[in-house]
């Protein structure tokens, strides 16, 4: 068994997203018994695609720039594709 709950015939079968998956959670959890506040992944993944649809009107309306506005999306995309390798 590794340190952090997962069988080493599990850990062979983990794809390597899952494996990035684990250790940042195991990151994420340290940081909180330590007492440095962490943002829930779920959370701030859901925070984003509720204020997707104002930031595409605000782009369109021309208040917020293109770089911003792309930079916003491709965080998004990130989350999403993250998403769905696991």
């Amino acid at each position: 068994m590794l340190s952090f709950g997962v069988s080493v015939s599990d850990a062979c079968m983990m794809t390597y997203g899952s494996a990035v998956n684990l250790l940042l959670e195991c990151s994420r959890l340290a940081k909180i018994k330590r007492g440095i506040p962490v943002t829930d992944p779920d959370k701030q993944y859901r925070q984003l695609k509720a204020i997707e649809p104002i930031v595409d009107e605000k782009y369109l309306r021309g208040e917020i720039s293109e770089a911003k506005y792309r930079g916003f999306k491709a965080s998004l995309e990130r989350w999403e594709n993250d998403v769905e390798d696991d």
